[in-house]
């Protein structure tokens, strides 16, 4: 059940992976050359049975150096003809500062020179500006989320990859900043009205306390904050004051509730010991919480031995919700994989206990990252500090089982 490949001899980095519309993988991250400190940008691309596709970039890979340093994306997916859509950063140099970065490819992997001209947008308004995830319209423009010091960020790009002056903040052209308080933008996604939803972490303050909370604001389609959405456009949730909790990916359902995935921070019995558990909540449409949904809005997974956190999201036809993340056995983290019913509860039909994970006897492994399905079968990426590899598991009577990828090791570049 597992297809692998490498991106260098070095430390590869799978963030994401995406289904193209002719049925291919594509997986998507860094790879950390062997100086230790430069970063390349890299995608492989599968065909469905998990054999590599020599057809795409070179001989299956493609790789993208932007900066002499670090070049790095968080996020892609793939717009309705087939092109590869990426957001990250890199670094610019100056003062070990970032800036924001946004990539397209064409289908066969090289940079499509009709995106601002070379296929690659950079944009630094400040010194520490990174992208982290993007949703793509029907039309062919991008929103774009980031985190730019000491705020989030959002940025309209049109198809052909300038900033979009119709969505604007204080004269921004294409650009709103979302400081509301010292916070970062993870995800974005838009409501069946076009409406613009981010998510990520607020950070608040209580009295001399400083807390990072759930974040979620709407936007109309001219970057104005939406006041009918939670209290003035913006809504912060705690899930317990004083530690870490944060949104790192969005799904939208049809009736336009907000499913979110990301972690919550929990303190144990040792004085000054906290770990971060998986997390799964949902939003009412206006913004509020959902407390029809698992436990007064949220569903907590907690291993009890590390720190764990929701890496990707899906929604099954059948309204049930797929994740995908790392799940800490005690010694090593391992990829788990969720499937809850439509209230938020665990969907016991799955593996007998609504979730999956599996000791790969790899002490590198970060997790699961995209997960999709395929009818009854659920593909994802591992995210492994040294490889590259896409996954099948196929549910059997309650079970999980591997099967269909051809296991094709390519070795290094």
């Amino acid at each position: 059940g597992y297809a692998v490949g490498h991106f260098s001899d070095g430390n590869d980095r799978v963030v994401d992976m995406e289904k193209t519309p002719s049925g291919k993988y594509i997986l998507g991250g860094v790879e950390n050359l062997s100086d230790g400190y430069t970063n390349d940008i890299n995608f492989v691309q599968f065909l469905s049975d998990g054999v590599l596709d020599t057809s795409f970039g070179i001989g299956g890979y493609v790789n993208t150096s932007i900066t002499e340093r670090e070049d790095n994306i968080e996020n892609f997916d793939i717009d309705n003809q087939g092109r590869i859509v990426a957001a990250g950063g890199c670094a610019n140099g100056a003062c070990h500062g970032w800036e924001f970065l946004a990539l397209r490819y064409l289908s066969d992997g090289s940079l499509d020179s009709t995106f601002n001209g070379d296929g690659i947008w950079q944009f630094s308004p400040g010194i520490d500006d990174r992208g982290n995830g993007l949703h793509i319209s029907l039309d062919g423009s991008i929103f774009y989320a980031g985190f730019n010091k000491p705020g989030g960020f959002i940025a309209k790009l049109t198809e052909e990859g300038n900033l979009d002056n119709t969505f604007s903040d204080d004269g921004y052209d294409g650009q709103v900043y979302t400081n509301g308080g010292y916070n970062t933008t993870w995800d974005v996604a838009l409501q069946s009205d076009g409406k613009v939803i981010v998510g990520g972490i607020g950070n608040v303050t209580r009295y001399i306390d400083w807390n990072e909370a759930l974040f979620l604001a709407r936007y109309d389609l001219e970057g104005n904050l939406d006041p009918s959405f939670g209290s003035d456009g913006i809504t912060i949730e705690d899930i317990q004051w004083g530690e870490s909790d944060g949104i790192k990916r969005i799904i939208i359902q049809p009736d336009d509730k907000i499913i979110i995935g990301g972690h919550a921070t929990v303190r144990s019995s040792r004085p000054g010991d906290t770990r971060a558990d998986i997390l799964i909540g949902r939003f009412n449409s206006d913004g509020s919480v959902d407390t029809s949904f698992g436990v007064d809005g949220f569903v907590v997974v907690d291993s009890g031995n590390g720190s764990e956190s929701i890496r990707d999201l899906y929604l099954l036809p059948d309204g049930k919700i797929l994740a995908s993340g790392s799940y800490h056995n005690g010694t090593t983290r391992n990829p788990i994989i969720i499937r809850l019913n439509s209230d938020g509860t665990l969907d016991t039909s799955f593996d007998e206990d609504g979730f999956w994970t599996e000791d790969i006897g790899c002490t590198d492994t970060i997790g699961a990252v995209g997960v999709l399905a395929e009818g009854d079968d659920y593909v994802f990426a591992l995210a492994r500090n040294n490889e590259v590899t896409l996954t099948k598991i196929v549910p059997i009577s309650n079970a999980i089982d591997f099967e269909s990828f051809v296991v094709d090791d390519q070795g290094s570049r």
